[in-house]
């Protein structure tokens, strides 16, 4: 058994149900419409926390997470959602939890970060921070690496919720959204939400 069907074990909504799921055709377009303005950010790591570009993308990640599940009129599925105190408050270090139905258990923490390297615009031949998209495809700065890995986390956690409203994971569930990726994960290690947290290898 993988580590990912470990932390998914006892499940509700087996891995073929999600599988064989298709999407409406109003989900596809508020997923990509989603992504769209997610990538529409300039995070980039040399410029956003002087531009302040890295504190919008943040705030708009905890909307965007608080909101999962409220569709509707529903309830909220993430249980916590913040920015770590621990973190600059330049470069926010977005966290939400989606607590498991044994807590006692080592957590998953599902790490991505949002932001991106320079683009020099004379080597693109579209605006690299507009999400323009053309012939099925979406084009920007990030879109590979690694907004598309941070969206999917939320999206995933979703359609999940969508299929079976009911469902909780085994174990608890960390997402982490982070501005600089070779330092801020050691923030969230380092942070005091993480003490005494087992980590699921």
């Amino acid at each position: 058994m993988s580590p990912h069907e470990a932390a998914f074990s006892g499940s509700a909504v087996p891995a073929q149900t999600l599988a064989s799921h298709s999407w409406s055709a109003s989900e596809q377009k508020s997923a990509t419409d989603r992504f769209v303005e997610f990538v529409r950010f300039e995070t980039v790591s040399t410029l956003a926390p002087d531009t302040g570009a890295y504190r919008s993308c943040a705030a708009w990640l905890v909307d965007l997470c608080r909101n999962v599940g409220r569709e509707d009129g529903g309830t909220a599925v993430l249980d916590e959602v913040f920015l770590l105190p621990e973190a600059p408050a330049h470069s926010p270090v977005v966290v939400a939890i989606w607590k498991g139905r044994d807590e006692g258990l080592p957590v998953l923490v599902l790490n991505s970060h949002y932001d991106v390297v320079p683009a020099d615009t004379s080597a693109w031949t579209v605006p690299p921070f507009a999400g323009l998209q053309r012939d099925g495809n979406i084009y920007g700065r990030g879109t590979q690496d690694m907004k598309c890995v941070c969206i999917q986390y939320v999206e995933a956690i979703r359609r999940i919720h969508r299929l079976d409203p009911t469902w909780q994971p085994e174990r608890s569930i960390y997402l982490t959204f982070v501005p600089d990726e070779g330092k801020q994960p050691t923030t969230f290690l380092a942070s005091e939400k993480s003490i005494g947290m087992l980590p699921f290898h």
